[in-house]
């Protein structure tokens, strides 16, 4: 009778989804892998609203998408747990430390269901997706299902468009099985997958940002730009800030320079943005916090992600 409700709730929420939800979802490669899924599976995606899970849910209609959600009805607003309940909600009591919700998930996981978990733990309101905690290993190797990474950039709002990016499924029994799932083990597999989604995040800001069009031309820098200069092999792209900072994505890492030195014997160009552009921009503000936030992250070993993605990353929203 829940599952009657869950989707009696669900479609109508598309009328809302048209306006405020609009989604274009992006796969990692030409396979489109995850367009379906069939059988149980472990989605994990970045959360930065109330509303990540929403996404999620529309881009499978027609599975039902149980979540893991803290249990803010224990004290107040007691009347709504029931209906998080009906909508899929599996409900974590944090003040207790209760691993119930573990147990819940790991069950329905091995009736061939789909569980949606949030590894980050809380809303994330950093540039970027957060290190995530560790429950979602042991629940992917303990059921053996395969994870499906659901990175987002949460653009939510009238008239805005949220574009998510499916991964290609991991499956941790590759890297340990439950019975010799060490404290080690556990901190290595984390950070594979942490890095596995924040590639797929980076990635994700590449496939929107792409089809924005570059026009620069030559003049002084001003805080927050984003700077070119030509090289033998094309340019080189940075973020300004001062003339003795600037913030370059680098061979290994990301890094500061000097105006000077990042230029060399050539005059910069600046990003000039068109009006449909320019929507999309970050305040300079926000631009600087967020190159500074970055330095000394370090850079993908994927040549697919170059020095203008990293900019255009910093630069836009």
């Amino acid at each position: 009778m829940n599952g009657f409700w869950y989707f009696f709730g669900l479609y109508p929420s598309y009328l809302f989804h048209l306006f405020c939800l609009r989604t274009r979802v992006y796969f990692e490669d030409h396979t489109r892998q995850n367009r379906k899924l069939r059988g149980k599976a472990l989605i994990l995606a970045n959360h930065k609203s109330p509303l990540d899970g929403l996404v999620v849910m529309h881009k499978y209609p027609f599975r039902r998408i149980y979540y893991v959600q803290a249990n803010f009805f224990k004290d107040k607003l007691k009347f709504l747990a029931p209906f998080i309940r009906i909508s899929g909600g599996i409900l974590v009591d944090r003040e207790a430390y209760s691993f119930d919700f573990f147990e819940e998930s790991k069950q329905l996981l091995h009736k061939n269901r789909l569980v949606l978990l949030f590894p980050e733990g809380r809303f994330a309101f950093e540039y970027e997706p957060v290190r995530f905690k560790y429950s979602y290993i042991a629940l992917a190797l303990q059921s053996g299902a395969p994870i499906v990474p659901i990175a987002s950039d949460c653009n939510y709002g009238f008239s805005k468009q949220t574009h998510i990016l499916i991964g290609n499924s991991i499956d941790l029994r590759r890297y340990a099985t439950p019975d010799n799932l060490t404290k080690e083990a556990m901190v290595e597999i984390n950070e594979l997958v942490y890095q596995r989604f924040i590639r797929l995040y980076y990635l994700l800001k590449k496939r929107v940002h792409q089809n924005f069009r570059d026009t620069f031309e030559a003049g002084t820098p001003i805080e927050g730009d984003m700077l070119r200069v030509p090289t033998d092999g094309g340019f080189r792209y940075g973020v300004y800030i001062s003339d003795a900072e600037l913030v370059q994505y680098g061979d290994t890492e990301v890094h500061t320079l000097s105006l000077r030195d990042f230029c060399g014997d050539q005059a910069p160009q600046r990003r000039v943005f068109a009006r449909r552009v320019r929507r999309h921009k970050r305040a300079t503000e926000d631009v600087v916090k967020y190159a500074r936030f970055c330095i000394g992250q370090k850079t993908l070993a994927d040549e697919e992600y170059t020095a203008r993605d990293f900019a255009n990353r910093i630069v836009f929203m």
